[in-house]
């Protein structure tokens, strides 16, 4: 009989527990959920809703197709003027979030609350990021999609077929592909390009941002030089910048960035010509000297770059493009570049160093001295890759809310084990005997169960009726209440 009943009151209280949410849903209506776009500036999104009670909060909910660290989703509390009727909005700001190139899908949904209790989320939806300053010509062809404005069907053919070869190569030649759909955007000029992505260097003719497998560059027609050059290279940065995140904090020394892209575009015979040169000279720089950033001066910049890409020329014709592509997944996993080139080629970077130069003829690594004293040089930063340095998009609410980004508190180490260590589980309480004074435990357990019923359906009605059949129990034994 016990059992029964328990049956019976878990039945009623699922059922009013499920029936819950649809009455608390039907109270909300929504008649405006859009988003609109200012490229290359912000998204605003806006909602109008009413309700039979006062709304109290409106949140919004956004996040990106982009590649991160952290959660996708972003939380963002929205000011109103509370009301039955409620007109909110928010707009995410570029230039504090970062852009978000052509092609990128931005999701949102909200999240409304009035002040019976009432909840609704509404429906998630989806906006393509897009440049309508630019009529566009598209084009898609084996999980690339290239978009250009200036030009006609065989200039985008042109452009496509080069970013087939540029991915071609990089699969044969280095052993890697790039692990999702890629998106080309080419805008007419370099100065269009700058004015589309918002913070670049003015010196900056192309981006890679991997964490949206998305190339922009600016090549007009006739310019087969100039794409020749920045298609593959900004692909080689995109694939490999890819392939190697990780949420450690660990990436790859500017050498072998750069060394990489310069391969895969193709490395001139005035570029080796130099690099000999500066070895006979014994000026060329360690290699180790190039790993955060190159010299400022464009004569020792342009040296570092063609020394980078003949290194890295030097480990795919000597050991293979299956070890660069270890090497790569070495780094993806966490390992700082020394102890992954250990790993896989059996020698650090003064190690491959010195290999490079003894297949080149040339003496072994300069002194510890002079290897501080080319340290010293002044370095500028590598101005055609997008670093991995966007802010993650949970910080990018607080930031756009005008709120400081939470960080992490510190805990010790005894914080720690505590946290790790399994909840002790609380003991089992005893249960009364029944004594004929009681009534049995079969009508204390349907009366609770008609109470959380009531409580559920009515709002507070079955408490009443648990007082009442309390009361009389009371009163029967002689006891006050």
């Amino acid at each position: 009989m016990t059992q029964a009943l328990f049956r019976l009151c878990l039945s009623l209280a699922l059922s009013a527990l499920l029936a819950l949410p649809a009455r608390a849903q039907s109270g909300i209506q929504i008649q405006t959920d859009e988003a609109t776009q200012n490229f290359p500036n912000s998204i605003r999104f806006h909602l109008v809703a009413s309700s039979g009670a006062t709304i109290d909060s409106v949140i919004l909910h956004y996040g990106t197709n982009g590649r991160t660290c952290q959660s996708g989703e972003v939380r963002q509390s929205v000011d109103f003027d509370h009301g039955a009727s409620v007109d909110a909005g928010w707009q995410l700001e570029f230039k504090r979030s970062g852009s978000f190139p052509p092609g990128v899908q931005v999701w949102w949904q909200w999240e409304v609350h009035d002040a019976s209790g009432a909840q609704r989320l509404t429906h998630r939806q989806t906006l393509g990021v897009e440049d309508a300053r630019f009529n566009w010509h598209s084009l898609a062809r084996d999980r690339v999609t290239l978009i250009w404005s200036n030009g006609d069907d065989a200039f985008g053919q042109s452009l496509m077929a080069l970013a087939q070869r540029s991915l071609d190569r990089l699969a044969d030649d280095m052993g890697v592909r790039p692990p999702g759909d890629v998106w080309i955007t080419v805008y007419p000029t370099a100065e269009d390009l700058r004015g589309a992505i918002l913070h670049l260097s003015e010196w900056a003719g192309g981006v890679a941002l991997p964490e949206y497998n998305s190339v922009v560059t600016g090549i007009l027609p006739g310019e087969d030089d100039w794409a020749a050059q920045v298609i593959p290279h900004e692909l080689a940065h995109l694939v490999v910048g890819a392939l190697v995140f990780n949420c450690l904090g660990v990436g790859l020394p500017t050498w072998l960035d750069e060394g990489l892209a310069r391969f895969s575009e193709g490395l001139s015979s005035d570029e080796a010509r130099a690099v000999r040169e500066a070895l006979n000279q014994n000026t060329l720089p360690p290699l180790r000297t190039l790993a955060n950033a190159f010299p400022a001066d464009e004569a020792r910049a342009r040296l570092a770059y063609a020394q980078s890409g003949q290194v890295v020329q030097f480990m795919i014709e000597t050991y293979g493009p299956e070890k660069v592509a270890a090497l790569l997944a070495a780094v993806q996993s966490g390992k700082r570049v020394d102890p992954a080139l250990l790993e896989v080629y059996g020698f650090d970077t003064d190690g491959l160093d010195n290999a490079y130069r003894a297949s080149m003829g040339a003496a072994p690594l300069p002194t510890a001295q002079s290897l501080s004293t080319a340290a010293a040089v002044e370095r500028t930063p590598v101005p055609t890759l997008a670093l991995w340095t966007a802010v993650p998009v949970t910080q990018v609410a607080a930031a756009t809310a005008g709120v400081a980004a939470v960080t992490p508190t510190a805990l010790s180490p005894a914080t720690v084990e505590a946290s790790l260590a399994p909840p002790t589980p609380a003991p089992f309480a005893t249960a009364a005997p029944e004594s004929d004074d009681n009534p049995p435990r079969s009508l204390w357990l349907l009366l609770v169960c008609a109470g959380l019923v009531g409580v559920l359906f009515l709002g507070g009605g079955g408490v009443v009726l648990v007082l009442i059949l309390r009361r009389r129990r009371s009163s029967s034994d002689g006891r006050k209440t």
